[in-house]
């Protein structure tokens, strides 16, 4: 009996540290006051959809899989506030895939990433007429467990959102599967 009072007092005392943040538990993050670090930053709050910017998608590639690119944005009047990661799942929303001639429409996966929480230095404001991009990834069809053949061209359109405002653009954007090398 006496073994079992000592077997579980270390893991008492480890429970009582997780609740106080041990190294096994994350601490929740501190609520970032976005709008007043996007205004600090000159990026004023307002409603949704007030807010536009340009969107341009170059070096598109597209593998079967995934559609990839460099990811171009400028806001068109007034400052936008993001989160500079441009974590695809959440800056970014895929909003339809079809298929390129017949216009049938695809089905296409919903992928969430798993991201550290947002800090006061991921807080961008760009200005109209200066531009901000990065590499994205836009996972479309699984590998494998699917019956939809993977077509040789897709339209796909997607949507970016700012930390405030909601959606600022669209983008549709056209990609062929590059050819594969005869025999493969």
């Amino acid at each position: 009996m006496r073994m079992k009072g000592l077997f579980f007092a270390p893991l008492a005392l480890w429970g009582l540290g997780a609740c106080g943040g041990s190294f096994l538990f994350w601490r929740k993050p501190e609520r970032l006051d976005i709008e007043r670090i996007c205004a600090a930053k000159g990026a004023a709050a307002s409603e949704p959809g007030a807010i536009r910017a340009e969107m341009e998608l170059l070096n598109v590639r597209y593998d079967g899989k995934s559609l990839f690119g460099r990811l171009l944005m400028s806001p068109v009047e007034k400052a936008v506030c993001l989160d500079k990661r441009l974590i695809e799942s959440f800056a970014l929303n895929l909003e339809s895939a079809s298929e390129c001639g017949t216009g049938r429409k695809l089905g296409f996966m919903v992928v969430d990433a798993l991201a550290k929480p947002l800090s006061e230095e991921n807080v961008l404001a760009i200005s109209p007429g200066y531009w901000y991009g990065k590499e994205i990834t836009l996972p479309l069809f699984p590998e494998r467990g699917t019956e939809q053949l993977e077509p040789d061209c897709v339209e796909v359109e997607f949507s970016l959102h700012a930390l405030i405002g909601g959606q600022v653009a669209r983008l549709r954007v056209r990609a062929a599967r590059e050819p594969r090398p005869f025999g493969i």
